[in-house]
């Protein structure tokens, strides 16, 4: 994974509407229409398009094409494009003479920040978690429940 693109796809989330945008489709079960995103967050389809858009070069939506009509075969119409949450990792580990001197203290400064970041931005089954590992300082994303995580 290239580190600078990670942090872009998190930059991402900082613009308000894209981070209400993502909430809103990380939390429904299935794919959700531009439609459906524009009039749950109450803006218009085109700024939820643009929006979307962004969040999926991000890596940080997938988009999926089905028909919303029902029909099939010919005439049926033109697929719709559909936006879920994407199924990517982010990691991210920064080098410092701190975390080399103080490395408790950096653990848990980098654990709570962490956890403001994933209780704002991320889905509620994901939590940060404290596992620091030899000369490192490691917070981890896992599914609630789920044995081991993701270094961060």
């Amino acid at each position: 994974m290239n580190p600078v693109r990670s942090s872009a796809g998190i930059g991402t989330l900082a613009d308000p509407v894209r981070q209400e945008l993502y909430l809103f489709v990380s939390a429904q079960p299935g794919p959700v229409s531009r439609d459906q995103a524009a009039e749950a967050i109450g803006i218009a389809r085109h700024k939820a398009k643009f929006h979307l858009d962004r969040l999926e070069s991000e890596g940080l939506l997938e988009a999926v094409y089905a028909r919303l009509t029902g029909r099939t075969g010919l005439g049926a119409g033109r697929s719709s494009k559909l936006y879920r949450r994407a199924a990517r990792e982010f990691a991210v580990s920064l080098r410092h003479a701190l975390a080399e001197a103080q490395r408790e203290l950096v653990c848990h400064m980098n654990h709570a920040l962490i956890t403001g970041l994933v209780e704002s931005v991320a889905p509620p089954q994901v939590e940060a978690r404290w596992e620091p590992g030899d000369n490192r300082c490691c917070v981890s994303l896992a599914m609630e429940g789920q044995t081991g995580g993701r270094s961060g």
